[in-house]
């Protein structure tokens, strides 16, 4: 987002399951913090569901193809796949995910009239809202 949320927050991460579609949105101060916010979700989401991950995608970005993260996923026996470069047809629900939020949100703001640095609360009320739609 081109805005810090008011706890200064500037970027947003999401995760998709991809039986379900549910949503789960993290905020991130840094880019660095994503792959400890990705490992604290597996975690709280095998606890939450008392089911493994067995398969993360991802686009093959620097933060999610590094040493200590690849060491992370294979004690936990999960499989790690990368979507193909230059194909974002293989990524197409989460770009659309992200889409969506995004548009949601600076609607709600625009239509409420808040300020942008509300942009963190928006897309939590829409992931709140999109993982309550049926599918």
């Amino acid at each position: 987002m081109q805005k810090t949320t008011q706890d200064g927050h500037c970027y947003f991460m999401i995760f998709i399951d991809d039986h379900s579609q549910y949503i789960k949105v993290k905020l991130l101060k840094t880019k660095d913090e994503a792959k400890e916010k990705l490992m604290a979700l597996i975690e709280h989401a095998e606890v939450e569901t008392s089911k493994w991950v067995n398969y993360f995608w991802s686009n093959g970005g620097s933060k999610y193809s590094s040493g200590q993260f690849a060491k992370y996923l294979k004690s936990k026996g999960i499989h790690h796949e990368f979507t193909n470069p230059d194909t974002p047809q293989e990524n197409g629900v989460a770009k659309h995910a992200n889409y969506t939020l995004v548009y949601a949100a600076q609607i709600m703001l625009f239509e409420s009239s808040l300020s942008r640095s509300f942009w963190g609360y928006a897309i939590f009320y829409t992931t709140h809202v999109l993982n309550r739609v049926i599918n």
